[in-house]
């Protein structure tokens, strides 16, 4: 029976695969096993093809891994050919480690070959002539110092590189792909150039995530209306096939900052090749295609989100979606419908229920959608602004939004300078961590004012607030959700029982009860646990003066029966 040999395939650049490396060591392999009359084994893919054997990757990681531990596992039998172009196919590590890797697939029974020099090693051949190793060690000492050489050389191409981008000199073809590299043949000069359709689609994701849509939302969004994904141009990604967006696509593009113009240099090291942030980003390296404060609110937007996950999104965006909450088992609330109305079947009997409901670990009942977004509408005229029925009251708070983003990313930065003082001790970033935390605390400072003018922009005729709010369309009913999520708002929902037409709804902001809901068959009535709540409802018509002193947001255990509007 014919010796079963395999080969092992290595480049460390897929540029190389356009150089008939991947040809050329597949047909010597060939060649050797028809020569040697072996059988040459193709089920077991032994190709790592841009992977490096400087650091042992291939070894660590790579198809040379997983061949060695079929040798151990009997997978792969004693006596099996395993066959390299070159020693440096192999390994490229420092001798020793590289010795290592060696005696490791000999130690199986296996007979490596160097189809270059033909030379052919086991433990049988190296036990009966030991000076075999010489040329073994000689080459993989110069490997590894070729490899070293182009490591110190590449290293001073990348600094010099580096130094060229902090000069806004465009590096090359590391553009995001909404953007071309261009190198004109007259001139020489080079810039990245906007691909027009792509920056509209960047920018149409970024709104949506302002607008409320999640990752999962906009990924629908862009995959329904057959909007194709950025795809890199180049022929090492040609077998690219992916045809839709992904949730981490988006996730990503959403949280780039090179959509700000930013360029962030990176670079690899360590035994394990962590990639790690080679200095500060580089602010105007490309050109800007969104512009700050949309980025800044669509990261205010997203960490709203995060915070206020809801447990299952639905068809038609719900209103109550990361605010509403079971006041029984503290789960979020959900819409559920059942049937069709009685007394007209083109209206569907939709319920706000608890999400532990259906799982049978909670038994509270749902209340009607229609009459729970009526409650919505009181609590967002007592809680909330003009900004959605007012355009410069809706730019402060879009100015808001967007401060509250940049303070993300100035404590990010902040954070940052910490550890790296932290780790060395250095005076120059002191320095920089001083200057960052005056930039936090101005952001802090900057919040603190556009939430005061906004606190001054309370409603004040109800009746007109609830005659303009659109709540009919998913924009606006986003924009009212987000709203209550950025003021911290969390609504506790009660049925009084299965039959009942009475549902308690208990209002708190910032975990502290504020005010308390009682819905009636349409009919509401508020009472206030916070002076802010009833100085506006005072402010509004919705309490007298001689009631302020009974209201429980003053001490009084008494609440005021106050009747709020029912539509």
């Amino acid at each position: 029976m014919k010796p079963t040999a395999y080969s092992y395939i290595r480049f460390s650049q897929l540029s190389q695969s356009r150089g008939g490396s991947l040809e050329r060591q597949s047909m010597t392999a060939q060649e050797y096993a028809d020569k040697e009359g072996l059988t040459l084994d193709t089920t077991l893919k032994l190709r790592d093809l841009g992977v490096s054997a400087f650091k042992g990757k291939n070894a660590r990681e790579g198809a040379l891994k997983e061949f060695m531990e079929a040798v151990e596992t009997g997978k792969v039998k004693a006596g099996s050919y395993l066959l390299i172009e070159d020693m440096d196919r192999l390994t490229r590590l420092p001798v020793m480690e590289g010795l290592a890797v060696f005696q490791r697939i000999l130690a199986g029974g296996i007979v490596l070959v160097t189809l270059k020099n033909g030379m052919k090693y086991s433990q049988e051949s190296l036990h009966n002539d030991w000076t075999q190793l010489m040329p073994v060690l000689f080459d993989m000492s110069r490997g590894n110092a070729e490899s070293e050489r182009k490591s110190y050389l590449l290293g001073k191409a990348w600094k010099k590189k580096k130094e060229e981008a902090e000069r806004l000199k465009p590096m090359g073809d590391n553009a995001p792909m909404w953007l071309a590299y261009v190198k004109h043949k007259d001139t020489g000069e080079e810039e990245y150039v906007e691909i027009e359709e792509r920056v509209a689609i960047v920018n149409r994701i970024f709104q949506l995530s302002i607008d409320g849509y999640g990752h999962g939302a906009i990924t629908a969004i862009l995959n329904k209306e057959r909007i194709p994904p950025f795809k890199r141009q180049g022929t090492d990604i040609k077998d690219n096939k992916r045809v839709t967006w992904g949730t981490t696509s988006v996730s990503r593009l959403l949280g780039n900052r090179a959509v700000l113009g930013e360029y962030q240099p990176w670079s690899i090291g360590g035994s394990l090749q962590k990639r790690t942030k080679a200095g500060p980003p580089i602010p105007g390296y490309f050109p800007q295609i969104v512009k700050t404060d949309v980025f800044n609110r669509a990261q205010e937007a997203i960490k709203g989100r995060k915070i206020n996950r809801a447990t299952k999104q639905t068809k038609n965006f719900n209103l109550w979606a990361g605010i509403g909450v079971c006041a029984g088992c503290g789960a979020a609330m959900t819409l559920n419908t059942k049937g069709v109305s009685r007394l007209d079947k083109n209206v569907p009997l939709t319920y706000l229920t608890c999400s532990n409901r259906d799982k049978g670990v909670c038994e509270e009942t749902g209340v009607r959608l229609d009459a729970s977004e009526r409650v919505f509408l009181e609590i967002l005229a007592t809680t909330g602004n003009l900004s959605l029925v007012q355009d410069d009251i809706a730019l402060q708070e879009s100015q808001l939004q967007a401060a509250r983003g940049r303070l993300i990313a100035e404590q990010g930065k902040l954070d940052g300078f910490i550890q790296d003082y932290e780790a060395t001790g250095s005076r120059s970033v002191l320095g920089a961590m001083t200057k960052q935390e005056q930039a936090v605390d101005d952001t802090k400072n900057e919040i603190a004012r556009l939430e005061a003018l906004l606190a001054a922009n309370t409603v004040i005729d109800r009746q007109a607030f609830f005659d303009r709010v659109d709540l009919t369309n998913r924009e606006r009913r986003n924009q009212a959700n987000a709203l209550l999520k950025r003021l911290d708002i969390k609504v506790a929902i009660k049925k009084a029982g299965s039959r009942s037409k009475l549902a308690y709804y208990n209002v708190y902001q910032h975990e502290k009860l504020i005010m308390k809901l009682r819905d009636e068959a349409g009919k509401i009535d508020t009472g206030s646990y916070s002076p802010d709540v009833t100085m506006r409802l005072h402010d509004q018509g919705e309490l007298k003066e001689h009631q302020l002193e009974y209201n429980v947001g003053f001490g009084s255990k008494k609440l005021p029966k106050v009747q709020g509007r029912t539509s």
